[in-house]
């Protein structure tokens, strides 16, 4: 299991982040805890790594261990 750190707080963050982390190919299940901003993810291959799943938190809206947006839109604000 890999644990990312997010600033996504809220349900709407949650839905849209959980939905286009788990239509990646090479995941297998992700959740998010509003509460902590903590996203819990595991993978089933070498399809996907850490990095590319941060881009792609980042490209819509949130931050990922730290490392801040690039685009996109947090619906938690």
């Amino acid at each position: 299991e890999i644990i990312i750190t997010t600033n996504i707080k809220c349900d709407d963050g949650k839905k849209i982040i959980e939905q286009i982390i788990n239509d990646t190919p090479g995941v297998s299940s992700t959740s998010i805890d509003t509460k902590s901003g903590k996203l819990y993810l595991n993978l089933t291959g070498e399809a996907i790594n850490k990095e590319e799943i941060e881009n792609l938190i980042r490209q819509n809206g949130y931050e990922a261990n730290g490392k801040k947006k690039i685009k996109g839109t947090n619906a938690c604000k």
